[in-house]
């Protein structure tokens, strides 16, 4: 007769979760040494020391909020376990560092001991608060520092990857879940609500086109809400009674961007776009017609360009700051002596002919830039966008241009450099 099949006890499971235990404890115990608060540890009484080894921190976590796409989700997730794994805070005058994966494990733990026995009046509260002061006011920062803060501000710039006009918005929100386990330290969930897209059909050079409200963040980053333009602001309204214009932008002034501002990155353009006509700086092009800067990080970078049509401000296309009709571009012109097919050639009419190139490195050829009243593009390259070639290849294409400036210009270069 056959023997039956025995199954044996699986002890790996357990092992692994002494193991972790042991881990855990370690990092802990790394983290009060670092912050030089061991003595103070080591004189609390057992029963408070058992406790916070006890204490756990879940991390944070994306909620699977109905409505939103898996892609979305699990993008969210890998900028979170990205952010964990990579970010670090120095804390005070320690010296040290903490990882962000620390802070949401060893670190909150930590400050909920401190904050428990505050609450609770144990006689040693004032003392191990004392001990963890670094940790504690790091915890308390309200501000981009803050790690709290800055990882909701990593989410909701990484947001804008799915952000467009064309396809709406994912804002995300912070709350924070009272776990089932009253060892636990409170849960840090991050919900993201979605705001559908608005478009509207205008009659644009005799053809029906659809165009795409322009929305814009509000201060805390919670909501979205469509853009209103003064005609206060706008030409050939002055003489009309003041009143507010929504803000539609054309598939074409979008393409622009992305074709001119190239290679800048993107996935930051609707953003861009919405805060510039949030807070709007406009100049008069012709009638019913403006021009209205385009900033990034406070560099005008260019213009686009705005037209009244019925009841709302059409934003028909872009231009970059050095192409003409825009009074950088056509100053830029003047002093270089060259027209439009120069700049197409050389690619001075866009972002990647300064992008690619040393000229805004180049002294004489900021002096010049200045003079044009293009300083914003030349500290936006040198400031705001990676170096993605190598420098003879960057030197290589500026040398090609100034070549040609010096023979066709004012501006001149040394002759151990031609």
């Amino acid at each position: 007769m056959a023997k039956p099949r025995t199954t044996k006890k699986d002890s790996k499971a357990p092992d692994q979760k002494a193991a972790y235990e042991r881990e855990r404890v370690r990092r802990l115990h790394d983290l009060i040494k670092a912050l030089g608060a061991w003595p103070a540890f080591c004189g609390l009484p057992k029963a408070d020391r058992d406790l916070i080894e006890r204490r756990r921190s879940p991390r944070p976590y994306i909620a699977e909020d109905p409505g939103i796409p898996k892609e979305c989700v699990q993008y969210f997730r890998e900028v979170l376990d990205t952010y964990l794994a990579t970010e670090s805070f120095p804390l005070g005058e320690t010296g040290y560092s903490i990882t962000a994966r620390e802070y949401f494990s060893s670190g909150l733990v930590l400050v909920a001991s401190a904050m428990n026995m505050e609450t609770t009046g144990h006689p040693l509260a004032a003392q191990w608060s004392r001990a963890l002061s670094q940790l504690l006011e790091f915890h308390e920062k309200s501000s981009s520092e803050g790690p709290l803060y800055h990882l909701l501000l990593v989410l909701r710039v990484s947001s804008w990857v799915f952000n467009e006009v064309e396809h709406g918005w994912y804002v995300p929100k912070m709350e924070i879940e009272t776990p089932r386990d009253r060892i636990a330290v409170p849960i840090f969930c991050f919900h993201f609500r979605f705001f559908p897209p608005e478009h509207r059909r205008f009659i644009l050079d005799g053809k029906p086109r659809t165009c795409f409200r322009v929305h814009a963040y509000s201060e805390d980053f919670l909501t979205v809400s469509p853009c209103l333009l003064s005609t206060s602001l706008l030409p050939g309204q002055e003489n009309r009674p003041a009143r507010e214009l929504a803000v539609y932008i054309q598939k074409h002034a979008m393409h622009r961007i992305e074709e001119r501002m190239a290679p800048y990155p993107m996935h930051i353009r609707d953003h861009v776009v919405s805060k510039s006509i949030h807070e709007p700086v406009v100049r008069p092009l012709g009638a019913d017609t403006c021009l209205i800067e385009l900033r990034d990080v406070e560099h005008r970078v260019g213009y686009l360009v705005g037209e009244v049509v019925d009841d709302a401000v059409v934003l028909r296309t872009f231009l970059f700051i050095t192409q003409s009709g825009t009074p950088e571009g056509d100053r830029f012109n003047e002093a270089l002596r060259i027209g439009n097919y120069e700049k197409r050639w050389f690619e001075l009419d866009r972002l990647s002919g300064f992008a690619h190139s040393d000229l805004c490195e180049d002294p004489r050829f900021q002096a010049l830039m200045e003079q044009c009243g293009l300083t914003d593009l030349t500290r936006f390259v040198l400031e705001e966008l990676p170096q993605m070639l190598k420098p003879d290849v960057l030197r290589q294409k500026g040398e090609q241009v100034r070549k040609i400036l010096m023979e066709q210009s004012r501006f001149t270069v040394a002759e151990e450099e031609i």
